[in-house]
């Protein structure tokens, strides 16, 4: 039997996020990295994009993963948005990778979201102002499935 080319195991990540199996998912994305690597040798501007899509959907994943992990999701969130948070106010940082530090809390603020209504728990409106206020100058994050 052949073994999957990256495409498909991409085709099969984006099915089990969709089915909510973030775990498999997870381990596709990752797949598909790894198999992707060997066409940057030629630094080629749409295989970058590709590559940046799939950890995108990656990261989205392991979000979801962690959040399952832990009994209490908000306590879980609240540790990865002060990690990612201190890394947007440290200037020590160069600006790319505090713009990405800022697109992960914004990821991960939205997958907590995700994780709560699924779970049946209503938002915590106190946290609302909060939130809105660290999110306001984060920029835009694509989380479109990968293609």
């Amino acid at each position: 039997m052949p073994q999957p080319v990256w495409h498909e195991v991409i085709q099969r990540g984006n099915a089990h996020f969709a089915a909510g199996r973030y775990a498999d998912a997870l381990a596709a994305f990752d797949r598909a990295l790894v198999m992707v690597d060997r066409l940057l040798a030629g630094c080629r501007i749409d295989v970058a994009l590709l590559v940046s899509k799939i950890v995108t959907q990656r990261n989205r994943a392991e979000t979801l993963v962690r959040l399952r992990r832990y009994a209490d999701a908000d306590e879980a969130f609240r540790q990865g948005h002060g990690f990612a948070q201190a890394i947007v106010e440290e200037e020590a940082f160069a600006e790319n990778v505090r713009h990405a530090a800022r697109c992960h809390c914004r990821m991960m603020f939205s997958e907590w979201r995700v994780f709560r209504c699924e779970h049946g728990h209503h938002l915590d409106d106190r946290h609302e102002p909060f939130f809105s206020a660290s999110f306001a100058h984060s920029g835009t994050l694509a989380t479109a499935t990968v293609h």
